[in-house]
């Protein structure tokens, strides 16, 4: 738990490598928002959206860009007139197709096709194929992949045959292989997998024992946190059980290299510390209980090069951000005299290159990289070139869902949508949405798509936009949005989206999307 350094509240960071929670919704359909120009506080003009009204069981035509006089950009100009939207056309189909359509989102396969949901959830992008979980209703919750099509949206392997289903989770790319944790229902119990797409090159790899309560048999692998690629190689805990403590092992994808590397160590592993690959290696936070003492650890993958960092600080909490580039950066919390001190640190990998940059007043809860600068937010927007007196404020004020797409980043604050190209002026206020929420921006080649949530209305708008005004538009709408998803809108792949949403027809599916 962190706290304020100014009302000593407790928060939280994410972890760097978390895997992304998957949005899944359901599409409903609803009436164009009415748009309207308004003058931004910011630098640069703004729309207005009004909130939907939902029409569900409807089909719903994409929304064209509204029409918009002059080329608006994130430099101030005169506030441009939108005209009115266009009369929306016949609706396309939403048959799945086996070629993607620009500008008009594909209902991809129905994998569930008895009226329920599938449910696609961790989807995650693996050369040009994106693997998924989803239930088909008779497999059960079991591994998919998909290139886009129908024909080539299939299972790839039953792993626990029967209507129960694997359970696979912490899908994570390494390279060109998947790995990820499932249960096949034998005495193996949970244990890591990886898959190469087919049937066949989809195997275990471990096959860890796990302690037991008194009375009970063995259990499998217990991963609370996520894994990490680095390099050719996976870094993941286990917590073991009935001692509160965490092993960290390292796999090649073979059953001889997958190994423990901190087995005789009493190391627990925050969930909310995060961990990172910098240079080769892995770097994580770990609590030590044998000396009492948080610290930032490092491994090379052997048990000998597992150890705590020598640059580590002194400090009740360490976190390390959810992003690393030419350094690796991480927040300290310390309560000195009663009072909260959070300071921003970097490391280069040594103890020397490793030390303080700045002291903030909150955690930074996301952070990106744009032109090898780290971007991150703590009570408003920041920048850092990894030096002392390149670490500073672009903007006040907090942000969501910080994404770097096209030579610009992108973040949420409240119901607007706002831009940055690192400068303070060229920060603004981009889309307003009124009573509705921007949320889980993703970068989608050069562009954005995020969804817009109506809570009340149980709907959500899949909007894109590329750093303009005329540019920044929904394309459709769907129903009973995802309101804890905290993650992206799903994975991209050359310049698709792919995400889970339900048409209020088919239920919870697989949809695409190519701005």
């Amino acid at each position: 738990m962190w706290r304020s350094s100014t009302t000593h509240e407790t928060w939280q960071v994410a972890g760097a490598a978390a895997i992304s929670l998957i949005l899944i919704v359901s599409v409903g359909c609803e009436s164009a928002p009415d748009v309207t120009p308004s003058n931004s506080a910011g630098p640069s003009p703004s729309i207005t959206v009004s909130p939907p009204t939902p029409s569900p069981g409807t089909t719903l035509t994409p929304t064209p860009a509204p029409t918009v006089t002059g080329t608006p950009t994130i430099e101030p100009t005169s506030t441009p007139t939108a005209t009115p939207t266009p009369t929306p056309t016949a609706p396309p189909s939403l048959a799945p197709s086996p070629t993607p359509v620009s500008g008009v989102p594909q209902l991809v396969k129905d994998i569930n096709p008895q009226g329920a949901s599938s449910d696609p959830t961790e989807l995650t992008t693996v050369g040009d194929q994106v693997f998924f979980v989803a239930d088909d209703g008779v497999h059960g919750a079991e591994l998919w992949k998909t290139d886009g099509t129908e024909a080539g949206t299939t299972l790839v392997k039953d792993t626990r045959p029967g209507a129960k289903g694997s359970g696979p989770r912490w899908l994570t790319a390494v390279g060109d292989t998947l790995f990820f944790v499932a249960n096949d229902g034998g005495k193996h119990k949970t244990q890591l997998w990886k898959s190469d797409g087919t049937e066949a090159g989809t195997v275990r790899v471990s096959n860890i024992i796990n302690g037991s309560y008194p009375g009970s048999s063995p259990g499998g692998l217990a991963v609370s946190v996520p894994p990490v690629a680095v390099g050719a190689r996976l870094f993941f805990f286990n917590d073991v059980c009935c001692v509160g403590t965490s092993h960290l092992y390292v796999s090649d994808g073979t059953a001889a290299g997958t190994n423990n590397l901190t087995e005789e160590s009493g190391l627990t592993v925050p969930d909310t510390a995060g961990a990172a690959a910098y240079n080769g290696k892995f770097y994580f936070v770990a609590y030590d209980m044998f000396d009492s003492q948080v610290a930032l650890w490092v491994s090379s993958g052997t048990p000998a090069g597992t150890q705590r960092f020598s640059g580590s600080p002194d400090a009740d909490e360490i976190a390390i951000l959810p992003a690393s580039g030419q350094n690796l950066y991480f927040a300290t919390y310390s309560d000195i005299d009663y009072e909260a001190h959070i300071q921003l640190w970097k490391t280069d990998g040594t103890a020397t290159g490793t030390g303080p940059l700045t002291s903030l007043g909150e955690v930074p809860s996301g952070a990106a990289y744009m032109s090898n600068r780290l971007y991150f937010v703590s009570g408003g927007l920041w920048k850092s070139d990894g030096t002392s007196a390149g670490t500073r404020p672009i903007s006040d004020g907090g942000g969501d869902f910080l994404t770097a797409a096209g030579g610009h980043l992108y973040f949420a604050r409240a119901g607007h949508l706002w831009i940055s190209d690192g400068t303070p002026g060229g920060t603004a206020d981009l889309v307003t949405f009124g009573g509705l929420w921007p949320r889980q921006i993703v970068a989608v080649g050069n562009e954005i798509c995020f969804a817009v949530q109506d809570w009340d209305a149980k709907t959500w708008q899949l909007w894109e936009g590329d750093g303009t005004l005329a540019g920044s538009y929904p394309v459709k709408s769907f129903v009973n949005p995802d309101t804890e998803a905290e993650g992206p809108l799903g994975a991209a792949v050359g310049g698709r989206l792919f995400f889970a949403a339900d048409d209020g027809v088919h239920g919870a599916e697989l949809w695409s999307y190519t701005p």
